[in-house]
């Protein structure tokens, strides 16, 4: 006898509050999933939200030579800095 593969689905509310529209969006989502499909709801505020930032800021002081230290880097900033560099040289 088969028996149906089954699937996790991650939801994301994009609000912090319990009532939201998001959070009920989903909740609603998840009662309607076919057999098989099971949906886990997350908040916004559970994800990590610094996992890369510090690797990309190497990364780009690497291929630049000029170090930053913010996020979010933007190419504006990146460019205001690459041409200040520029005049110091």
């Amino acid at each position: 006898m088969n028996t149906p593969a089954h699937f996790q689905v991650l939801g994301i509310c994009g609000s912090l509050r319990q009532k939201s529209y998001n959070m009920a969006a989903l909740r609603t989502a998840g009662e309607l999933m076919p057999p098989g499909l099971k949906l886990r709801i997350t908040g916004i505020g559970e994800l990590p939200m610094d996992g890369p930032a510090p690797a990309i800021l190497n990364a780009v002081e690497h291929a630049t030579g000029v170090r930053f230290d913010s996020v979010p880097l933007t190419p504006e900033a990146i460019m205001e800095a690459l041409e200040g560099e520029a005049v110091k040289a």
